[in-house]
């Protein structure tokens, strides 16, 4: 039989075939994680609905925005929270207006402190922005994520991508780069999974809507949104989403 540098031709064979079986497990195990990870959206966002609810029926308000969290849980050293990166004793009002307002009120950020003293989220959170960028950090002062992006429950009363009006209680998820800069966590394959799978599959509709984002706009083929659909033949991380769970 004709040998190539030592090796038969039947053998090289079979170590292509090899290498290529193990190639193709590797990837298909990838994609069963990420699968299993996008699989949790519906557990987790249900679990953080859950407590956010609970909370406002023990407390008759919302976390990060109770005017009295200090009554309850004692006051931090200086209200509203300035930047840090450790866990201070107590807690901060918000301004009790129906709202989790951004800012200087921190209320975005004091939520899931207010969760975490009620006992309803496991973990502690520090109720403020880093002192280093990036401000927002998964296990510091919001909640981790299986799929790798940051949580954080908002209203929404103005236009996004200047189509399409969007208000009420929602879910915001993203990912923030070290210069606080908002960055794509999901491909559009990801989203639209999640679209059919627990909604309309419609990027610009329903409960969960991408972000159309201008510097990087091929999660959805327009920011239009009666035209928008998702852009499955890009492969890249490309979109955020919006979770509205009323």
């Amino acid at each position: 039989m004709k040998r190539i540098e030592g090796f038969s031709l039947v053998e090289l064979a079979i170590v292509l075939v090899i290498i290529g079986l193990i190639t193709g497990g590797i990837l298909t195990g990838q994609d069963l994680i990420r699968a299993s990870e996008l699989n949790s959206f519906h557990t987790e966002t249900n679990k953080f609905k859950m407590a956010i609810n609970t909370f406002k029926l023990k407390y008759n308000a919302l976390p990060g925005d109770i005017p009295n969290a200090t009554a309850y849980w004692g006051a931090e050293p200086t209200c509203p929270p300035p930047n840090g990166d450790v866990q201070v004793t107590g807690a901060c009002n918000g301004n009790g207006d129906g709202l989790l307002s951004a800012g200087a009120s921190r209320e975005l950020i004091m939520i899931w402190k207010h969760l975490s003293l009620a006992g309803l989220i496991p973990g502690n959170y520090i109720g403020r922005q880093a002192s280093t960028a990036p401000s927002i950090r998964a296990g510091l002062n919001v909640p981790p994520l299986p799929w790798g992006t940051f949580l954080i429950t908002s209203i929404i009363t103005t236009p996004i991508a200047s189509t399409y009006f969007l208000s009420g209680q929602l879910f915001l998820s993203y990912t923030l780069d070290s210069s606080n800069t908002i960055t794509a966590s999901f491909t559009p394959t990801d989203i639209a999974s999640l679209d059919t799978k627990y909604d309309d599959g419609k990027p610009a509709f329903g409960k969960i809507s991408t972000i159309y984002m201008t510097s990087n706009p091929n999660c959805t083929t327009s920011d239009t949104a009666s035209a928008a659909e998702y852009r499955v033949s890009y492969t890249d991380k490309a979109c955020n989403f919006i979770y509205f769970w009323w």
